[in-house]
């Protein structure tokens, strides 16, 4: 249920994207290479993210909830903000912080979203 929301709420980002990607690829032949970039870019985004939710859905009962939820979460983050080249204006202990600030984001998110369904909904999720 989980896995097929994520999907749902992924949707219109994979439209925009597309859409991104589709103009992308007309104005390519009048612009600079920039636009190439930025539609492999956004290609390179999509298919990373579908291959995470493969892995997640196929972790998710054999790990539990918690472990493959914060995995997910947290190279969910990762990846987008390498690919973004955000990581690669930061110093080496900035780095290290941003990693720590992400392990700690997709922890709490994890440990909030079980108490709101095992608590509040009262929807069993795998330990």
């Amino acid at each position: 249920m989980i896995s097929g929301l994520i999907f749902v709420c992924a949707v219109p980002c994979l439209i925009r994207d597309s859409y991104e990607w589709l103009v992308a690829r007309r104005v390519r032949k009048a612009e600079t290479d920039l636009n190439a970039t930025a539609s492999k870019k956004g290609a390179l985004q999509w298919l990373t993210i579908v291959a995470l939710i493969i892995v997640y859905i196929n972790l998710f009962e054999w790990l539990g909830y918690l472990v493959s939820t914060s995995l997910f979460c947290f190279f969910n983050v990762v990846f987008l903000v390498v690919v973004s080249g955000e990581f690669k204006k930061l110093s080496n202990s900035r780095k290290l912080r941003n990693l720590a600030a992400y392990i700690i984001f997709s922890v709490v998110l994890s440990l909030v979203i079980y108490y709101v369904f095992t608590e509040l909904f009262n929807i069993p999720l795998p330990d």
